[in-house]
């Protein structure tokens, strides 16, 4: 047997930033943040303690060089609250990185987590303009080869936050008619955010759109006004085109394993910006007629945390069936490989 194998996620080049605890880091400025070329995904987690019973809106903001760059509103409940985010930074120096809180009354920022991540097949882009009327292109990472067949499939995540001088700014859906509204269409038809944040105290607004395009192909982002006679003063958008980041819908990147009968694959799932409980890696194909993942898939991992999968293809003919299927957004891929007979 012959053991091939390709960490995904580049854990070489991993850098943390900040790793700070206090009674409270809300303001603190953690100086100047140098990505390297060829740009890299800026992760983060944070957690916000509400020292009062019951629930209330919080908007934890990115604050670098002056400028906001993302917001992450919360519905926060007594006690420890996780917020976390992640975009893409092209390469160059960012001074004054802070994390704020829109509100300081019974609520404090105690924990702060925040480094550059790597992967193979990874493409981007970065926008900021006052002017959302633009577009700008995605090209998802060619089709390659990797011990395990060929890519196929990319995840497309485009993180957008925007803001306006008289703070009403809001994200549209299809349908939606707000005039301070701003929608995003892909390939010249408007499409629904796959979340979307309007947190109260004038911070702006964010949201993101997760998409699942074929390899190497190209497709235009547009954000646009729905009343061009609105106004935004700031909009910053983040795209990442990578096949090894999880969505909340079943899939791989690898849609036809290259693999022998008797061939072992392995696959580690792990936390990238989050760690989902929905975490999953499977082996099998969804039937003509699906009772659940059960009686779809020979095998599975599930759960949190780093999951390492393994799965050979003996009694199962790996040409007709042989599929993987994951999901988790918020999780990746990080290593593929396989034992070939």
């Amino acid at each position: 047997m012959v053991l091939l194998g390709e960490q995904e996620r580049l854990l070489a080049s991993e850098s943390s930033f900040i790793n700070a605890t206090g009674a409270n880091l809300r303001e603190t400025d953690y100086g100047t943040l140098t990505v390297p070329t060829g740009g890299a995904i800026l992760v983060f987690r944070c957690i916000v303690n509400m020292s009062v019973s019951g629930t209330a809106t919080v908007n934890l903001y990115l604050a670098m060089g002056g400028a906001t760059y993302w917001v992450v509103p919360s519905l926060s409940t007594s006690g420890d609250n996780e917020l976390t985010g992640y975009i893409y930074l092209a390469a160059g120096t960012y001074a004054n990185v802070t994390f704020h809180l829109n509100s300081s009354a019974d609520f404090a920022l105690t924990s702060i987590k925040a480094g550059l991540a790597l992967f193979n097949d990874l493409t981007y882009s970065a926008y900021a303009s006052r002017s959302p009327e633009t577009n700008f292109a995605t090209t998802a990472p060619a089709a390659r080869a990797t011990p395990i067949g060929a890519t196929a499939k990319s995840t497309v995540i485009v993180q957008v936050f925007a803001n306006s001088a008289s703070a009403d700014a809001t994200l549209n859906n299809v349908g939606d008619t707000d005039a301070t509204g701003l929608k995003i269409l892909v390939d010249s038809a408007q499409v629904d955010w796959t979340q979307r944040y309007h947190p109260s105290g004038g911070v702006g607004v964010s949201g993101y759109l997760v998409l699942v395009v074929n390899a190497g192909s190209s497709h235009n982002i547009q954000l646009a006004r729905q009343d061009t006679g609105y106004t935004f003063s700031d909009i910053y958008a983040s795209i990442i085109n990578c096949p090894w980041l999880l969505t909340d819908t079943v899939g791989f990147p690898v849609q036809s394993l290259s693999l022998t009968q008797e061939s072992t694959i392995y696959v580690t799932a792990e936390p990238l910006f989050s760690d989902p409980a929905t975490k999953a890696v499977y082996a099998g194909k969804v039937r003509c007629c699906s009772f659940g993942a059960a009686a779809d898939y020979y095998s599975s991992e599930v759960g949190t945390g780093i999951l390492i999968f393994s799965y050979k293809f003996d009694s199962v003919d790996v040409s007709t069936v042989g599929v993987v299927a994951a999901l988790g957004f918020g999780g990746c891929i990080s290593y593929v490989g396989a034992d070939l007979v």
